[in-house]
């Protein structure tokens, strides 16, 4: 949670020059056997919410450590290599500019 720079779970794209995002939540839960992984932020980037889900697998598969995902956090790399999730099951529920009724 909070602000970071998501260089690192992101696809490159020159033209972005601000790669920095608030997150506000970022959850798992478990449903029987549906585990839903649900994310809030001020804005996203190029496949960053697969980036993301698709690290915290690899940590949760011990392919990676709770302290190499922090350090991507901590310190982006454009060179980096992660996992990135599969589109198949993720979608959109729901979009809010600040509280306005624009739908």
């Amino acid at each position: 949670l909070g602000e970071h720079d998501f260089t690192s779970f992101s696809k490159y794209n020159p033209e972005v020059d601000n790669r920095v995002c608030m997150i506000y939540l970022s959850e798992w839960t478990q449903a029987g056997n549906i585990v839903n992984y649900r994310v809030a932020a001020n804005r996203f980037l190029h496949h960053m919410v697969r980036y993301l889900v698709g690290t915290m697998i690899e940590v949760a598969n011990g392919k990676m450590t709770i302290t190499e995902f922090k350090d991507l956090l901590n310190n982006p790399r454009e060179d980096v290599q992660v996992y990135r999730a599969p589109a198949q099951g993720l979608f959109l529920e729901n979009i809010d500019y600040n509280g306005a009724d624009t739908f």
